[in-house]
C-alpha cells in the first residue's frame, strides 16, 4: 500500500493517499481574484457537513454565480429519503435545460410486444424540435400515448399562422370519458335588463342518465340550436317529441300524434279513422269512409288565388254543405 504523502510544487499543492479525511465541517474555495464582490467577510463555502447529516454544495449560496456541473453520467436519488424515496427535488423558479431533449426512461415498464419482449427505443418526454415547437411524447416513442390527468386550462397560440389562438385536435377518434362538453364564451351570452351578461352554463352536448345524446342540455343556449347545410339521417327516421318524420324511397312523410301527414307535396289532416281533409295541388280533398247518416263521399274543393275566388269557393262550400245536409236527412229519413 502506497503511503500517503503532501508536496508543494510551486503554486500545487499534491495531496497523495487512499482517503482524504477533514474532521471539520466546512470546506472553502476561496480565490480573491474570482469573487465578483471583495467583502472577504462573506465566505465561499464550497462544501458542508450540514447539520442534518448531509452534503450541501454552495452552501446558503455563498458562490453568486452558482454551481455548474458538466458531463454528469448519472444522478441518484436517496433510497432512505423519507418524503421522496429514491426521488431527486429540485427547488427552483425556472429549470433551465439548455439541450434539446428530456427523456423518461425506466426500462420496466416498457410495454411488451407479441413475442412477450419489451419494447425498445427511445423515450423523449418532451423535444424542442426543429421548428422551435414543444414536442410531447416526440415520434411516438411512449406506444402507449400520453395521459393528461387534472387539466385546469389548456390555451391555444395566438401566434400560430394557420390557426391563431386555436387548439388542433389530429386523431381519428377523439374519446370523451366525462358527460358534458361546454361551449362557453361569455362575451357572447346576452344582456340582461341592466346590461350584464346573463350566466349558467353552456352544455352543447351532453351525455345524459337515460344514455341519450343531449344538443343544448336543459335549453343551456337561449337562442336555440341552429343547422347550417344539408343534415341526414342513416336511419330514415328523425323523432321530433311523439311526432316522427320518415324518410323512404317514395319521399318523406310526416307523423304528427298520428293526426298529420305530410308525403310527396300532400296535407293529410285526420280526424279519427273515417274522416280526412287532404291539401294536393291546387285542391282541397274532404273524405268520409263512414257515416251513421250516409255511405261514403268525398268532395273536391279547388284552391283560390284571389279574393273573388276566395268568395265564389265559400258560397260554393256553403252550397255543397247545404246539399249534403239535405241528402243527410233524406237518407235517415227513408
Amino acid at each position: 500500500m502506497a503511503e500517503s504523502d503532501i508536496r508543494l510544487d510551486n503554486e500545487v499543492v499534491i495531496i497523495k493517499g487512499a482517503t482524504l479525511k477533514s474532521e471539520t465541517c466546512d470546506f472553502n474555495l476561496d480565490n480573491y481574484d474570482r469573487r465578483i464582490d471583495k467583502d472577504q467577510s462573506k465566505l465561499r463555502r464550497a462544501l458542508v457537513h450540514d447539520q442534518q447529516d448531509g452534503l450541501t454544495i454552495n452552501y446558503d449560496q455563498d458562490y453568486p454565480g452558482g454551481v455548474t456541473i458538466r458531463a454528469v453520467n448519472k444522478l441518484e436519488g436517496d433510497p432512505r429519503n423519507p418524503e421522496h424515496k429514491d426521488g431527486i427535488t429540485v427547488q427552483a423558479r425556472v429549470l433551465n435545460c439548455q439541450g434539446t431533449d428530456i427523456q423518461l426512461d425506466c426500462k420496466e415498464r416498457h410495454a411488451f410486444d407479441a413475442n412477450g419482449n419489451r419494447i425498445a427505443g427511445q423515450r423523449r418526454a418532451l423535444v424542442h424540435d426543429f421548428d422551435d415547437s414543444l414536442v410531447i411524447n416526440y415520434g411516438h416513442d411512449y406506444p402507449r400515448g400520453v395521459k393528461i390527468k387534472a387539466v385546469d386550462l389548456l390555451e391555444g397560440n395566438p401566434s400560430a399562422t394557420e390557426h391563431a389562438d386555436s387548439i388542433t385536435v389530429k386523431a381519428r377518434v377523439l374519446n370523451c370519458k366525462g358527460t358534458d362538453i361546454i361551449l362557453d364564451c361569455i362575451e357572447r351570452h346576452p344582456l340582461d335588463n341592466n346590461g350584464k351578461r346573463i350566466e349558467g352554463q353552456r352544455r352543447a352536448l351532453v351525455h345524459d342518465t337515460d344514455d341519450n345524446l343531449t344538443l343544448n342540455y336543459l335549453n343551456d343556449y337561449t337562442g336555440g340550436v341552429k343547422i347550417n347545410g344539408e343534415v341526414s339521417f342513416p336511419s330514415g327516421k328523425l323523432k321530433l317529441g311523439e311526432n316522427v318524420i320518415k324518410v323512404t324511397s317514395n319521399g318523406a312523410s310526416i307523423d304528427i300524434a298520428e293526426n298529420v301527414n305530410v308525403s310527396n307535396g300532400k296535407l293529410e289532416i285526420r280526424r279519427g279513422t273515417s274522416e280526412s281533409i287532404t291539401f294536393a295541388g291546387n285542391e282541397i280533398i274532404v273524405k268520409r269512409t263512414e257515416s251513421n247518416y250516409a255511405g261514403p263521399y268525398e268532395a273536391r274543393f279547388e284552391l283560390v288565388k284571389t279574393v273573388r275566388d276566395l268568395q265564389n269557393t265559400v258560397m260554393k262550400l256553403q252550397n255543397k254543405v247545404t246539399q249534403l245536409e239535405a241528402k243527410l236527412k233524406e237518407n235517415k229519413a227513408n
